[in-house]
């Protein structure tokens, strides 16, 4: 992870492929990563009933980034959300987390960041 003044830039590294995006879920601007000495692990309890929250978010096989808040899923290659919040209660609210409300429809794509390794340096277009 990489902190810029507006955003933490987050790099994934799947063999020899590389991804960049910003830290931050769209759907709620919560960090998909923490930032943490490598040593420590563990998970996040949420205010109010307890729920346990991983502190990282999950990459799958097949180049996925499943958001560890609200398990929302997206395509690191291309930005697109695979699976939308399948743990959300029927009033569109996450358990645990009901104080922040209805968070069903804020259903928004990662921006993924143009890499490219040249001469053993990896450069990530910012924009």
């Amino acid at each position: 992870m990489f902190e810029f003044e507006s955003f933490d830039l987050v790099v994934i590294r799947r063999g020899e492929r590389y991804f960049a995006c910003n830290n931050a879920c769209p759907h709620l601007n919560l960090p998909f990563f923490e930032k943490r000495p490598q040593q420590e692990t563990g998970v996040i309890t949420s205010p109010g009933q307890g729920r346990v929250v991983p502190r990282d978010s999950q990459l799958t096989d097949d180049l996925g980034l499943v958001c560890r808040w609200h398990e929302t899923c997206f395509d690191i290659q291309t930005g697109a959300v695979r699976e939308w919040t399948p743990t959300l209660q029927s009033d569109g609210t996450s358990s645990g987390w009901e104080f922040i409300g209805d968070i069903s429809k804020n259903r928004s794509p990662i921006t993924p960041l143009p890499c490219l390794v040249r001469d053993d340096a990896l450069w990530v277009a910012l924009g």
